[in-house]
């Protein structure tokens, strides 16, 4: 934190406070490393010179040398934007086709430099990159023998892809400012004012969709309510007429039939409401139908009660009782 307001001080020219800064520090024996000042016409003839540097050796395919000087320039740590990560990863492609853009084609350098950019991009730095959908393809290009005949990367041996990725390093290069000596107070100012301004709109957009959700919640309960106290009603019939049945007693068709209606019309409202509702997911009406089938299985397996083969209706075991007439059973 200390050295982090020196670095402040010194870049915003507070040398007076900075020197300061630096006798409290001393005399309370806080161990502080002085940045070193230099002025900002120093800092831009140094970046240009670099720049210079970068673009020379990016158009003689000469990597090692590059990277060395971009990992000086962006390096890596938490900072480093995904935006440098990605023309990183451009760059990286560019030397690594670098040998089959010569005449003629140098195909064991290429050899060599692929199994670089395969330990780059499986093990390295570009492992984090296979999200990116701009890059997506190019992770197969290590399992590609001859990219010059591929459909997707034959592009990569053309001198036209080498020029666009050339103009995306000077236009990326020309557009940075000189930060080396960026404070990282201004950096953690910035997150700051951003982490508050985002904290802001969720406190004040939380309680409209909490209400909302509440809501819709409470009116979801409500017909969960009333399909759960149809179906009781249905079952209290249903476990009537079976006790009827039991007792020798005939179940008129008319009176299965409705309820068998009523049982059809309550399950089809009670889809109706599950599919507008969060919780009417395909897997939970299909676990729910499972379920219902189990149950009915079952119970016709231990039912002693037995079976009309020609209605299949619930008849009384007694068979000088005539059975009723035929009536359709709906299970569902």
């Amino acid at each position: 934190m200390h050295e982090t307001i020196l670095s402040y001080l010194l870049l915003t020219g507070l040398s007076s406070a900075a020197n300061a800064l630096q006798h409290d520090c001393d005399s309370r024996k806080v161990k502080l490393k002085k940045p070193i000042s230099v002025s900002s016409k120093n800092r831009a003839e140094e970046y240009a010179a670099q720049k210079k540097k970068l673009l020379t050796l990016f158009e003689k395919g000469e990597s090692t040398q590059f990277l060395a000087i971009w990992n000086q320039i962006f390096p890596v740590d938490e900072n480093r934007s995904e935006t440098v990560d990605v023309l990183e990863c451009y760059i990286r492609i560019y030397f690594t086709t670098f040998p089959l853009r010569k005449s003629p084609a140098a195909k064991n350098e290429y050899r060599e430099r692929i199994a670089d950019l395969k330990s780059y991009l499986e093990e390295g730095a570009g492992s984090k990159l296979s999200g990116t959908p701009e890059l997506v393809q190019y992770f197969a290009l290590p399992y590609v023998k001859e990219p010059g005949k591929h459909p997707v990367f034959k592009e990569l041996v053309q001198k036209k892809w080498a020029k666009g990725i050339l103009e995306k390093l000077e236009r990326h290069l020309s557009s940075q400012i000189c930060n080396d000596g960026e404070a990282k107070l201004i950096k953690w100012m910035a997150a700051y004012y951003q982490y508050v301004q985002e904290t802001h709109h969720s406190v004040v957009s939380a309680p409209m969709g909490t209400t909302h959700c509440s809501d819709r919640s409470a009116l979801e309960y409500r017909e969960l309510q009333d399909d759960y106290y149809k179906l009781i009603d249905i079952a209290a019939e249903l476990i009537d007429c079976l006790e009827q049945s039991c007792q020798g007693k005939a179940i008129s068709a008319g009176y299965f039939a409705d309820i068998s209606s009523r049982l059809m019309e309550s399950n089809v409202e009670a889809e109706r409401r599950m599919q507008k509702s969060a919780a009417g997911s395909a897997n939970v009406r299909m676990k729910r139908n499972r379920s219902l089938k189990a149950r009915v299985d079952s119970k016709k397996k231990e039912s002693t009660v037995k079976k009309s083969e020609s209605t299949g209706n619930l008849i009384p075991a007694d068979p000088n009782v005539r059975p009723p007439a035929k009536v359709s059973v709906f299970i569902l």
